[in-house]
């Protein structure tokens, strides 16, 4: 087996720290949230010489950059790497004995304008890409959209909303994902990486594998539902009983064109119900909770 050593690569307002964090480090947790909150990081510092109390000690508000870096010693060029993204210090805690300083970054700044200014807008004939996209750019963040259907949206309304809250309340009613990381706006369909092939199969009997927990419930959860939605062609109310075969599947169903003469058709309402109930609380029936060795080769 070759031998790895694992280090952090850490700048703070462009600055490489990563000496002084190698001296000082007690612990680094890095969060990749799924969706809805902003990943985050948080490195525990040793403080006894209280360096870190004033002298080192960085601004709310600065920039860091953090990779997980694992190298081989035997090989020059042989190493790793983990990007974790950009954060912001957002939170400060010294806490003693024995004396430690606590530094906490997110993704999304505490002065960002996607975060912070409520503003209100309507938005008519045009798709879910386009809206996350000129949200994007007035923001000054790029887009990474991996939906492969066309999502139309004949009205939606910001109302005193901030952009974020906006773009999450979408994202709920299309089932799907969005989250900000390293200044970028990332919309994706969990169905679609859930078709794919895996990328690393883990057996309980691996021996980096440190404990695992895993959890059926059928608590709080349903075996069918009623969804409606109002038929603007029709115009009258449409209710249709979806069972919960029909909700597993929903996922798994290939995306077929929309026709775009008619917005809001049956088969445009009636997929938007089905997959926001799939994304809801009969997604929670089955949880799994892995502890493993870090690994970034896998």
């Amino acid at each position: 087996m070759k031998p790895y050593r694992t280090k952090l690569h850490v700048t703070f307002d462009n600055v490489n720290v990563s000496a002084i964090i190698a001296e000082y480090l007690e612990d680094f947790k890095y969060t990749d949230n799924s969706s809805k909150a902003a990943d985050s990081i948080e490195i525990m510092l040793r403080n006894d010489t209280g360096v870190w109390f004033d002298e080192w000690l960085p601004e709310k508000g600065a920039k860091i950059q953090a990779s997980i870096i694992q190298e081989n010693l035997e090989a020059e060029f042989d190493a790793y790497v983990l990007n974790c993204g950009t954060f912001y210090v957002d939170e400060i805690s010294f806490n003693g004995a024995p004396a430690t300083v606590s530094i906490k970054g997110t993704a999304i700044a505490a002065d960002s304008t996607i975060r912070n200014n409520k503003k209100s807008k309507s938005w008519e004939n045009t798709n879910l890409q386009t809206i996350a996209n000129e949200i994007a750019t007035q923001n000054g963040i790029s887009l990474e959209y991996y939906v492969e259907e066309d999502i139309i949206i004949e009205r939606a309304e910001q109302l005193m909303q901030s952009d974020m809250e906006f773009l999450n309340k979408l994202a709920v009613q299309y089932s799907l994902n969005i989250k900000v990381i390293d200044e970028k706006i990332v919309v994706y369909d969990k169905s679609t990486l859930e078709n794919q092939d895996a990328v690393l199969v883990i057996s309980r009997l691996s021996d980096y594998l440190l404990s695992y927990d895993f959890n059926l419930t059928v608590y709080d959860t349903y075996d069918k539902v009623e969804v409606s939605y109002y038929d603007t062609k029709a115009k009258k109310v449409v209710r249709k009983t979806v069972t919960k075969a029909e909700l597993d599947n929903a996922g798994k169903e290939s995306s077929t064109p929309k026709d775009k003469n008619n917005k809001n058709s049956k088969s445009n309402s009636g997929k938007k119900q089905k997959k926001r109930n799939r994304g809801s609380k009969n997604k929670n029936n089955k949880t799994v909770y892995l502890d493993k060795n870090g690994n970034p080769i896998k």
